[in-house]
Order: C-alpha cells, then structure tokens, then sequence
C-alpha cells in the first residue's frame, strides 16, 4: 500500500509540474514579465 500511495504522489506531482510549465510556457507568450514572476515563485517553493 505504501507503494501505491507513494506511486500517486509522485505521479500527482509530476501532473502538477507539467500543467505549471505549460501554463507558464502559455504566459510566457502573451506576458514575459509574468512567466518571470511564476519561476521565481517556482523556485521559492521549490527551495522551501
């Protein structure tokens, strides 16, 4: 079970890194500054 569980997590974030670089890849078409602003608070996270 501990597999399985851990198995979801991982592939729930690997989902939710994918959304966020195509939403951002999206963004950063229409509005650079902000596609900046989103790495850096993917950065933030990802150091905290």
């Amino acid at each position: 079970m501990n597999t399985t569980r851990t198995q979801r997590l991982v592939a729930a974030f690997a989902s939710a890194i994918t959304t966020l670089a195509l939403f951002t890849a999206v963004v950063a078409q229409a509005q650079p500054p902000v596609a900046d602003s989103l790495f850096a608070q993917a950065a933030a996270v990802r150091v905290a």
